[in-house]
């Protein structure tokens, strides 16, 4: 179902997505002040610990705070007032050198350990979680993705149950089954960007439009099979922007019916009654007509697992409002960073590789046409390693642990810094360049013989987590990604306009150029 004149509304409604992500600023900042009025016992106790005498009565960057943290780690610098390191936890790599991959940090004033670096990552996820580490996503996240929801199972064995029945949902023959329509839906958000920029002659910003093309890839990806189905999907838009702009909500009172948590619980309970109505009606028609879906819910409603289960309705439930989240601003935001870096840091030369490259696939080519375009992939990977949508994932600890020779006491919460790690400056030579060579096959790119060297980078590149608890979506995301460069090369021209770049930098990290879109004439498309 692509976009059409006819539904551009959708453009208008991811417009609204500004307005959502100006409501969870102001839910974060309203959250801190409430803390301030309202403060946590705890938390009051803690304060009035002795401090450790500093410098001149400051806090300097690295200093060690045992008072303060909990533990003797040192501190990273750089740390705003209400939002902490919460602008740069991309960005802390710098203090690798000097503080190694563990040490303290705040996210909007709580105290957290930040542990980067890509042989400890593999540690916590492959021996840590069930083990001495679990999820540690903020209480009203939990409620407001649900119980049932993997992302917030904490037991391995329930984990690893739910994970492996939503698994077919997500498989290549899935993914496979909406190609088609993915490629529609690129070239009709496409065509809307060159609509908007007055086929290249008025700067747009392209981050409202990869909103309303990812949101209805997800919505088509889930219930695609059925065109009133995805329509129904797609038409929660709104209730969806008021559910996501929740998240910013962590200390108003949950009673508050005006606060943003309450009025997003709301808005999940309206999408979760669309949902289950299309659920009982698939069910019905599968079940008495033998219906087929060849879609993600389809997948889901066949599932089983080894003693015949299935997903029960509260997870097929709570699991798709945290698809549609994990699947629309993550790429939405890649995408838009994409656009930066293509029109202002791809060189000249990289770009007639890509154009090569794009122009010798068919027609809307297939996952695994796609996968075999070394420099269509080197540009996704080099993508999301400088602009990983994600800055990383939170845990705590269950049991007292030791790492890199510090000791970490029970409940110590953790940042696991999956973006900060892919800009680790003893694994990526110059970390901050935007430099797709460095992806690029041996004898395609320079100094990419060193076998070790690159797979050092490989076992870096960590923008989907590793471990058992890696994004399901990861492969949808990177076919939506290469999909989209492939129309925008074959079709259309950008340009970048004199308009500097704007940054996101929560709850998703991307960046927001100013550009010219423009369709090419028929006869000069590759």
């Amino acid at each position: 179902m692509p976009l059409n004149n006819n539904n551009s509304n959708n453009v208008a409604v991811a417009t609204a997505a500004g307005a959502a992500a100006a409501a969870v600023a102001g839910a974060i900042v309203a959250s801190y002040l409430f803390r301030l009025l309202f403060p946590d016992p705890q938390e009051q106790e803690q304060e009035r610990l002795p401090k450790k005498d500093t410098a001149g009565g400051k806090r300097k960057p690295g200093q060690k705070d045992e008072a303060r943290f909990g533990n003797d780690l040192p501190v990273a610098g750089g740390a705003l007032p209400v939002l902490g390191h919460a602008l740069i936890l991309a960005d802390v790599a710098k203090y690798f050198p000097s503080l190694g991959y563990v040490f303290n940090v705040t996210l909007f004033n709580i105290k957290m350990v930040n542990i980067s670096g890509a042989d400890n990552l593999r540690w916590m996820a492959l021996k840590g979680v069930g083990k001495f580490l679990s999820p540690a996503w903020p209480e009203r996240w939990g409620f407001l993705m649900g119980s049932r929801a993997v992302s917030v199972i904490a037991d391995p064995s329930d984990h690893k149950r739910l994970r492996a029945l939503l698994s077919p949902g997500f498989s290549k023959q899935t993914i496979s089954a909406y190609t088609t329509a993915l490629h529609a839906e690129a070239r009709a958000t496409l065509r809307a960007m060159a609509a908007a920029s007055r086929q290249g002659t008025s700067p747009i910003n392209p981050y409202p439009f990869t909103q309303a093309f990812t949101f209805r890839v997800i919505c088509g990806f889930v219930a695609g099979a059925d065109p009133a189905h995805f329509e129904a999907f797609n038409a929660c838009s709104k209730d969806f922007l008021v559910w996501s702009a929740g998240m910013g909500d962590l200390a108003l009172p949950a009673w508050f019916y005006f606060g943003p948590f309450a009025a997003a619980m709301r808005a999940r309970a309206r999408m979760l009654k669309v949902f289950m109505e299309i659920v009982e009606e698939r069910k019905l028609k599968m079940e008495r007509d033998g219906a087929v879906y060849n879609d993600a819910l389809g997948a889901l409603l066949n599932s089983r697992d080894e003693d015949g289960g299935m997903l029960s309705n509260e997870e097929i439930g709570d699991n798709i409002v945290v698809l549609l989240f994990a699947g629309y601003d993550t790429t939405s935001g890649a995408l838009s960073s994409l656009l930066h870096e293509l029109t202002h840091n791809v060189s000249p030369t990289q770009l007639h590789h890509l154009r090569k490259e794009i122009a010798q696939l068919p027609d809307d080519p297939s996952e695994q046409a796609l996968s075999e375009c070394p420099y269509l992939d080197s540009l996704y990977k080099e993508t999301l390693r400088v602009h990983s949508p994600i800055g990383g994932a939170m845990r705590t600890t269950t049991s007292e642990v030791e790492i890199e020779g510090r000791r970490l006491r029970t409940g110590t919460r953790i940042f696991a810094g999956l973006a900060s790690t892919m800009k680790d400056s003893s694994v990526f030579e110059s970390p901050l360049v935007f430099d797709m060579a460095r992806w690029l096959p041996e004898g395609k790119g320079p100094g990419n013989a060193d076998a070790a060297a690159a797979s050092d980078r490989e076992r870096a590149w960590t923008p989907y987590s590793v471990g058992p608890r890696m994004c399901l979506g990861m492969h949808l995301a990177k076919m939506e990604f290469k999909v989209f460069v492939f129309q925008l090369f074959r079709s259309f021209d950008v340009r970048a306009s004199a308009i500097p770049s704007s940054s996101r930098h929560f709850p998703i990290i991307s960046v927001m150029p100013r550009i010219y879109v423009k369709e090419k004439d028929s006869l000069l498309r590759l």
